[in-house]
């Protein structure tokens, strides 16, 4: 799988949300995409960025972690009208 440590730093995981971003607007036609990410996982944050998604808002203390505090998460969307 490509989150196993020897394919990181490859371009997998861009290339493959690339895919998902491509069939979700030109297949499925939908408009509007978004995920929350854990503000801690940077690898992610940048590869989302890459592909076009933004930051749109900081969603505080929305996630209860295993030791039971709350962590934030960031809201992201890419929209297709974005990628014209």
């Amino acid at each position: 799988a490509i989150m196993e440590r020897e394919y990181r730093k490859h371009g997998y995981g861009t290339e493959a949300l690339k895919q998902v971003v491509d069939h979700a607007f030109n297949k499925l036609d939908l408009t509007l995409l978004s995920l929350t990410v854990f503000l801690a996982n940077e690898v992610a944050i940048r590869v989302y960025e890459k592909v076009g998604f933004r930051k749109i808002k900081r969603l505080k203390d929305s996630w209860l972690l295993p030791n039971g505090e709350y962590t934030d998460l960031w809201l992201m969307e890419l929209s297709r009208d974005s990628l014209s």
